[in-house]
């Protein structure tokens, strides 16, 4: 009975945990993605939109036709920061795939950093 209540206990801390941190990055995505709107309407970019923000200062990627801002994920990320690093300016499809494959929890934290599409 009382393993239960911790393990009850315990996942609940780990889902807060995992919502304000994915809550955190909401504002600077959200000054992010006003900032790329006003210099692409539509939201579309091109590989060569997103090859240029290659930097860990300065990270975009591409996943699954969608193109995603990194930078402030980079220090939150729960595997460390290099696999981020590693996908900054390209389509990273394949590596998050094999990563995460169908995982729910790195969907969702995507969600809140997305800019837009790949023309």
């Amino acid at each position: 009975m009382q393993r239960s209540r911790i393990a009850i206990i315990l996942i609940t801390l780990f889902l807060f945990g995992t919502g304000y941190i994915i809550w955190n990055g909401r504002a600077v995505n959200k000054i992010i993605s006003n900032d790329a709107a006003s210099t692409k309407t539509d939201n579309q970019y091109s590989l060569a939109d997103v090859t240029i923000h290659a930097a860990d200062s300065d990270c975009w990627t591409v996943i699954d036709g969608s193109v995603y801002e990194l930078t402030s994920w980079i220090s939150r990320h729960p595997g460390g920061a290099k696999p981020i690093i590693a996908m900054c300016g390209q389509d990273s499809t394949v590596s998050f795939t094999n990563q995460h494959g169908g995982s729910k929890a790195a969907k969702a934290a995507l969600v809140l950093l997305k800019i837009g599409q790949i023309q």
